[in-house]
């Protein structure tokens, strides 16, 4: 552990607090709390407590047991899931229960393992839980996702220094992109989201009928939905209960047309998802589906994900970051999804965030569908943005105006 107690208590402040924003006797539940870290999870409980939760119920996680499983399970196994453990988190999550997710695997742990069973295994966790993942994409309860770095995550990210240096490394950049230094982090944190709340209020303001994405490799025209709503930031249940569903976060977001998405994208960042890895992707766009995908490494895995059902060959998500963030400057990649996609520009492939239309959470999938937003078991975010990449907005007047120049904002 490469953390003060004192810098651990504001992080875990951050996450409760400034993230979930737990209320007086909600209960809370921590998904893939790391074996490796039971500090970070025992800050979390006991300021959640302070806080009045009535209940802290984490739910531990191992990659080592996920490795051990891809080794040694039976042939034909994998499709195998605890039901009563995702029966359990949808019935926490209409209940008005609090959520935080924790990040912290060795993104290349499983880079090894048969392709096919990891796909399945991340499939069959997908399919148990698609209704309580339609909750939280419709913001109907709190839920943030925070990461814990531990000695195998850093080791990837710092190969030149030793396990103990590059985990203190990996401690300080994260605290650093949340804002926690010796002031009240709580109160930076907010600040820093009311930046991203007047950008989301600007482009929500402007309605753009479409975005044109131009860059190397690159050369998208992405649709974008009448009524369209913008977030990022924080968010509200329907009770009006505020929070902050990231932490880090920089990125403003709206969901494309599912049907009007064309031309090419290529990703600028590796794409980790369930433990493997895909670079150099590009992607090809006709009237909102894929009908191309290459990649230098990874090839089997994306055809897969692709064909995961029929909503994964179209976009779900357009996510537009200045390429000044905090976490573009250190000019790393950290093979954490979160961390990445709020260092740059991003697209995500698959289900579409219902509140990015007027009145899309209480539509039906068939009238979400109707009004542009794309439906899909999955969500993949994979980073688009660069200092070479250039924004614009289409009006509905049809005027065209900068958004990004050079990766940045450019109004």
């Amino acid at each position: 552990m490469s953390i003060s107690s004192s810098e651990l208590d504001k992080y875990a402040d951050l996450i409760v607090r400034g993230g979930v924003n737990l209320r007086s006797g909600q209960r809370l539940f921590v998904q893939g709390a790391p074996v490796e870290a039971p500090e970070v999870v025992e800050a979390i409980a006991e300021r959640a407590y302070r806080s009045g939760a009535s209940l802290v119920d984490p739910i531990w996680s191992s990659d080592r047991l996920l490795q051990i499983r891809l080794q040694n399970a039976p042939e034909g196994s994998f499709g195998e899931y605890p039901q009563w453990r995702s029966r359990g988190l949808l019935e926490g999550a209409k209940r008005g229960d609090a959520f935080i997710i924790l990040l912290s695997s060795d993104p290349e742990l499983l880079k090894n393992e048969n392709p096919a069973h990891v796909a399945e295994v991340v499939k069959t966790a997908s399919r148990n839980n698609a209704a309580l993942a339609d909750l939280r994409m419709s913001f109907r309860f709190q839920w943030t996702v925070a990461s814990v770095p531990t000695v195998a995550w850093a080791r990837r990210v710092f190969p030149e220094m030793a396990p103990v240096e590059a985990l203190d490394r990996l401690w300080q950049d994260l605290l650093g992109f949340c804002r926690i230094d010796g002031g009240d982090g709580v109160k930076a944190w907010q600040a820093h989201v009311e930046k991203i709340e007047e950008r989301k209020r600007s482009m929500e303001s402007k309605q753009y009928r479409e975005l044109r994405f131009e860059g190397p490799g690159t050369e998208l025209t992405i649709g974008l939905p009448m009524n369209q709503r913008w977030n990022g930031g924080k968010a509200s249940t329907p009770t009006g209960t505020p929070y902050s569903p990231n932490i880090p976060t920089e990125e403003v977001f709206t969901m494309p047309h599912r049907e009007r998405v064309d031309g090419r994208v290529s990703a600028t960042r590796p794409i980790h998802y369930g433990g493997l890895v895909i670079e150099n992707l590009t992607l090809r766009f006709e009237k909102g589906a894929i009908v191309e995908a290459v990649a230098s490494r990874g090839q089997e895995q994306i055809d897969r994900i692709i064909d995961s059902d029929g909503g994964a060959r179209r976009l779900g998500e357009v996510a537009l970051v200045s390429h000044d963030s905090p976490i573009a400057q250190t000019d790393r990649v950290y093979l954490n999804g979160l961390i990445d996609e709020n260092a740059t520009s991003h697209l995500a492939i698959g289900q579409a965030y219902r509140d990015c239309v007027e009145d899309g959470a209480s539509m039906s999938d068939e009238q979400f569908e109707a009004a542009g937003g794309n439906t899909s078991s999955i969500h993949i975010d994979f980073m688009v943005g660069s200092s070479a990449l250039d924004v614009h907005g289409v009006t509905a007047e049809g005027k065209v105006e900068t958004v990004l120049r050079g990766g940045t904002w450019g109004f």
